[in-house]
């Protein structure tokens, strides 16, 4: 048999693992682990269960870890690269050989996986000690991708198959990884870890890795909430004489947040006020709903994104964020203008 499944203790909410053979598309076989063990240095993201660590070579990753009572798996980002690190006691079977094929799959039967979705880019696949399971997979690009294949694993297998042989896999089960931690984990790269994007570094510095956290701004007249990097968005413009919100710049000037609140006097649906109020330009992105609109494209050399939420008849208010950043800077701005975004949300003022 070519293959070994590694399933945690049910006891364990958070635990993982099944190592097997799987299909995966692959740079090279290499014994030396760029990753290594993680020890966590802080608290990213509580909801999302990211955290900050650091390897005994000086390598920061923001990572997600799922654990059972003997095996370890660790889903991260640093840098660029994306990576899933799996320890396990077991000892090895067999290891895939190039060209290799990756995929989230779906367990058919003894060695058989029907793929669910593939990752066809680079990868590097480690495998540090030919006597225990242990591998790292690491995807040289596309770090977004990569972390939507691995979410799609959630309750089946990543694989690691060759190509010449399918039945030569490595596989490790996925348990509790899901699409909500991708945002998050490629924010906090960015910001802690260097770009986490499909291209260069970008133009603008990346936050200082002492900054402090993510925040929350609220704005007491409205009501308006949102959730917004403090060590980028570092400069505050002077408040308004009407405290509707807030503008926050990067120390460069080039980047910039607003939040604000207002009335919905006319008690206008999201479409309804985009027809009185819209500037007529055709965005790129344009998504409307009964609750929110949110919008994006470009002005010049820069992107903007628009979005706001408009609380029921009864309240009478519309909560917006509005973000413009260059357009070279785009790699590390989208995670981040996505966890913003979703973070945007109401409190009801006190009276």
């Amino acid at each position: 048999m070519a293959r070994r499944c590694h399933l945690l203790s049910p006891l364990l909410l958070s635990p993982l693992l099944a190592l097997a053979a799987a299909s995966v598309p692959l740079a090279a076989v290499a014994a030396d682990d760029p990753i290594g063990t993680l020890t966590k240095i802080a608290r990213y993201d509580t909801a999302a269960k990211v955290e900050i660590g650091r390897s005994d070579s000086g390598l920061v990753a923001c990572y997600v870890r799922e654990q059972g009572s003997s095996h370890q798996l660790d889903i991260g980002v640093s840098g660029t690269r994306a990576f899933i690190r799996l320890e396990a006691p077991d000892e090895r079977e067999a290891t895939p050989q190039p060209p290799l094929k990756v995929f989230a799959g779906k367990s058919t039967g003894a060695d058989d996986y029907a793929p669910i979705k593939e990752f066809d880019g680079p990868v590097t696949f480690v495998v540090p000690r030919q006597d225990r399971s242990d591998f790292t997979l690491i995807a040289e690009q596309h770090p977004r991708e990569f972390l939507q294949m691995v979410a799609a694993a959630r309750g089946e297998f990543v694989v690691v198959q060759a190509r010449a042989d399918a039945k030569i896999t490595n596989v490790v089960a996925i348990y509790q990884f899901s699409p909500k931690a991708i945002a998050p984990l490629l924010a906090c790269a960015a910001e802690r870890t260097g770009q986490a994007g499909n291209t260069a570094p970008a133009t603008t510095p990346p936050p200082s890795s002492t900054a402090s956290d993510w925040t929350t701004y609220s704005n007491a007249r409205f009501g308006t909430l949102v959730d917004y990097p403090a060590d980028l968005f570092s400069e505050r413009d002077p408040a308004p004489t009407n405290n509707d919100g807030r503008t926050f710049r990067s120390r460069d000037g080039r980047a910039r947040l607003s939040v604000y609140g207002a009335h919905n006097v006319e008690a206008d649906t999201p479409q309804a006020y985009l027809d009185k109020y819209g500037d007529g330009a055709e965005p790129s992105f344009r998504r409307v709903t009964a609750q929110f609109y949110a919008l994006s494209g470009r002005r010049g050399d820069d992107i903007y994104y628009q979005r706001c939420n408009f609380v029921g008849r009864e309240d009478g208010t519309i909560h917006c964020v509005d973000i413009s950043y260059p357009q070279a800077d785009k790699a590390k701005f989208d995670p981040i203008v996505e966890r913003i975004s979703r973070s945007l949300r109401q409190q009801r003022p006190a009276k």
